[in-house]
């Protein structure tokens, strides 16, 4: 096997800090993956020592010693990363960090940090600030995150990671609380809210737990009991936190919008037969089939006097009602 093919594999074999390797499971893998048959351990031994003066590696100093990259070691790309991996990465870090368990955040960082080297380069034009070019902004009004634990995060990760259960003392802001065994199925980032979808000790019954109620957490060694063909995507599709597919209830809207509250619905439409006629001096009709959801009603009442729901009925009386209580709010004494 030749010297530096050898030293790549072994250079590949290491991990990062805190995980370590050891000679003798490195001396396996070279043995199976290259039929090495006079590989010796004591050649990898001494690989290690002598790629240590010219690396960032770590030996633990126990029995067997464990070997690791730095911490702080910089990545080691053959080839190295170009302009386009770069701005992934660097757009990763941006928008996608927080749905990923710190487990995978801590690996990507020698990545991120790399590609922040890489487009901080003022020879790479364009792409270098590309994410100064391309923001993410709410449609509604944009609310600060509420404070998640980050162990209370790190365990749910790893609950749901490993498919196993986690007890929990859960309280909202205006109750006692209790501690509960959770089967952790699934995250649902609602921004600014996280929410853990999840089952409760061996009931079957799906709820929604805003991660942020969380006081404690504790992993346990129970593994995770979900309910017959459950799906997240379902779930949610079913009307879950308010924004249901074509999967859950629907209902046929017909409405009045003044034509500048209804501009945005010829670009984007409400749904694929969505129908929008005029209906009288500065108004058109607007009709369409969408989901039955708390998120509608909000949508609708945001239009304030722009909008008049004509059918169906039901939503039309909760519409009015909840204008007629607005307007008694304001009333003058």
């Amino acid at each position: 096997m030749e010297t530096i093919i050898r030293h790549w594999h072994i250079l590949q074999m290491i991990p990062r800090h805190p995980r370590k390797v050891d000679a003798g499971r490195i001396h396996r893998f070279l043995q199976d993956t290259e039929a090495a048959s006079t590989l010796t351990k004591r050649t990898v031994e001494r690989d290690l020592h002598f790629l240590s003066r010219l690396f960032p590696l770590e030996c633990d100093g126990c029995k067997p010693q464990g070997w690791c990259w730095r911490a702080d070691a910089a990545i080691l790309d053959i080839p190295g990363m170009d302009l386009t991996a770069a701005l992934t990465f660097r757009m990763v870090e941006e928008y996608l960090s927080r749905l990923l368990p710190k487990t995978c955040t801590v690996s990507l960082a020698p990545h991120m940090k790399r590609a922040r080297t890489i487009l901080g380069d003022p020879g790479h034009g364009g792409l270098a600030d590309w994410p100064e070019k391309v923001k993410v902004v709410p449609r509604t009004q944009p609310l600060l995150p509420p404070t998640i634990e980050p162990q209370i995060m790190e365990t749910v990760y790893a609950a749901l990671l490993q498919n196993r259960r986690f007890k929990g003392f859960y309280k909202r802001h205006d109750e006692s609380g209790k501690e509960l065994e959770i089967n952790p199925l699934g995250l649902v980032f609602n921004d600014p809210v996280v929410y853990l979808v999840a089952t409760c000790w061996d009931y079957t019954d799906v709820r929604s737990f805003a991660l942020h109620r969380f006081t404690s957490a504790e992993l346990t060694d129970i593994p995770v009991t979900r309910p017959t063909d459950f799906s997240l995507q379902k779930f949610i599709d079913d009307g879950a936190f308010g924004f249901a597919s074509d999967l859950g209830a629907t209902i046929r809207l017909k409405a009045r919008f003044t034509r500048e509250a209804a501009a945005h619905l010829w670009e984007s439409r409400l749904s694929e037969d969505q129908i929008i006629s005029d209906d009288r001096a500065a108004w058109v009709m607007v009709e369409a089939t969408v989901a039955d959801t708390p998120q509608l009603k909000w949508w609708l009442l945001g239009f304030g006097a722009q909008i008049e729901v004509l059918e169906p009925h039901g939503l039309r009386d909760e519409v009015a009602d909840s204008v007629l209580k607005s307007a008694k709010l304001y009333e003058l004494m």
